[in-house]
């Protein structure tokens, strides 16, 4: 992400981060969390538009779609918290709240959970230190809403009729089944 791409609330975020890592205290490192978090959360009406652009973005919509954790149950796995002993994201952006939530490790994922799905423990806030980690720019939900439109725009370039009317009916039923419309909400689990 370039400079031209950073928002001033993310510059200035940028800028009070790094001053509370260098202190390196406990407090500080708390400050610097809580920071993150409420940044996540300000940006609400922005990540509830992800999982429908998400969805929109995929070339092979459904349950294998590179994009299938936002829309299909309304997280985004933030890359840069995977943590060295553990290829599972260990935070995630609730796309309902805005919310940061830890992210289960890989070997707590039982045999009947694929591994994208059911990966968040929404009543678990992510762990400061995990927060520490990530890279500030996988929070600008404003760049990641126009990326997914670009991809959008790309996907529907690239459908022939045939296909496109394939993508089309796999989009249809993701809405369905998982009650997708904007802004994003959670269904609810026993529906």
């Amino acid at each position: 992400m370039s400079a031209e791409h950073l928002t001033p609330d993310l510059m200035s975020l940028k800028e009070r981060v790094s001053t509370l890592r260098q202190l390196e205290s406990p407090q500080a490192r708390a400050e610097c969390a809580q920071l993150i978090r409420d940044y996540s959360v300000s940006q609400v009406e922005t990540w509830r538009r992800i999982p429908m652009a998400a969805l929109m973005a995929d070339e092979d919509p459904g349950v294998n779609g590179d994009n299938a954790p936002a829309y299909w149950d309304g997280y985004l796995p933030l890359l840069s918290s995977i943590r060295p002993d553990d290829p599972a994201p260990a935070v995630l952006v609730d796309l309902e709240t805005g919310e940061l939530v830890r992210g289960h490790r890989y070997d707590e994922v039982n045999e009947q959970t694929e591994f994208h799905r059911g990966n968040a423990q929404p009543e678990v806030p992510a762990e400061d230190e995990d927060l520490l980690r990530i890279r500030l720019e996988e929070l600008n939900a404003r760049d990641l809403l126009d990326e997914l439109i670009e991809r959008q725009v790309r996907v529907s370039v690239l459908e022939d009729p045939v296909n496109a009317e394939w993508i089309t009916s796999k989009r249809k039923a993701v809405i369905k089944r998982v009650s997708l419309g904007l802004p994003y909400t959670r269904r609810n689990p026993q529906s």
